[in-house]
């Protein structure tokens, strides 16, 4: 089974985040792979350091939630896993995402663009719940719970910086 499908399972709720192989190369290249994505996503609106800066500071809040609520509840050993499914599954919505934000960008397509992309963020929301409920050992709900919260939080301090 190739990586990329192993992502498109995660995010068709097939398989979780214990199903990635615990790889310290492949760790590597899905942060390099969600840099790049995120990097180009954020480029539609902003200057290119903006981008730069501001997909590096995400990475880092993504990597630094996981490790801290798998820390908090003693669960640092499903890091990796836990950190790539995340990440993984970013990359792969965000470059389904890219034709409507450009779309958005360009005001082409009416109310229908942010229509999908609402439908998008509930979607990846629903993958971070199903992810951190495997990586906690819990629930889906305290898993979406979780998701909304990191969303949220990420959202809020990535407009403070960035805005």
């Amino acid at each position: 089974m190739t990586v990329l499908r192993l992502f498109l399972d995660i995010c068709l709720f097939r398989r979780g985040p214990q199903d990635i192989p615990v790889s310290k190369f492949l760790f590597r290249l899905t942060v390099i792979v969600y840099l790049v994505v995120g990097f180009i996503f954020l480029q539609f609106g902003t200057t290119v350091l903006k981008a730069l800066t501001e997909t590096f500071v995400e990475t880092l809040i993504a990597l630094g939630f996981v490790w801290g609520l798998l820390a908090f509840t003693r669960k640092t050993p499903r890091f990796r896993q836990t950190a790539t499914s995340l990440l993984g599954s970013d990359a792969i919505i965000s470059t389904l995402a890219m034709p409507f934000m450009t779309a958005i960008n360009y005001n082409i397509g009416g109310s229908g663009p942010y229509l999908i992309m609402l439908i998008l963020l509930i979607w990846h929301i629903s993958i971070i719940g199903h992810i951190l409920r495997h990586a906690l050992s819990s629930n889906l709900t305290f898993g979406l719970g979780i998701a909304l919260i990191y969303v949220f939080l990420s959202y809020q301090i990535v407009a403070y910086l960035f805005n």
